[in-house]
């Protein structure tokens, strides 16, 4: 995710102090790509309103 800012990514990590609601929004928004991920390749089953909910909820953090 975000492969095109990854230093800066880097960056705000090692600061995790000051970058803490960041980060925390970060974590979540991996979280939820990699559970829509593993749910879109058959590994966890859930139903399409559950699929949609989780791709909802991520595209709010973006």
């Amino acid at each position: 995710m975000l492969h095109e800012y990854r230093d800066v990514i880097t960056h705000m990590k090692e600061n995790s102090a000051a970058n803490a609601h960041f980060l925390k929004i970060f974590d979540k928004h991996n979280e939820l790509d990699d559970q829509i991920t593993k749910a879109e390749k058959g590994d966890v089953l859930l139903t399409d309103l559950e699929l949609e909910t989780l791709k909802k909820e991520k595209l709010m953090l973006s």
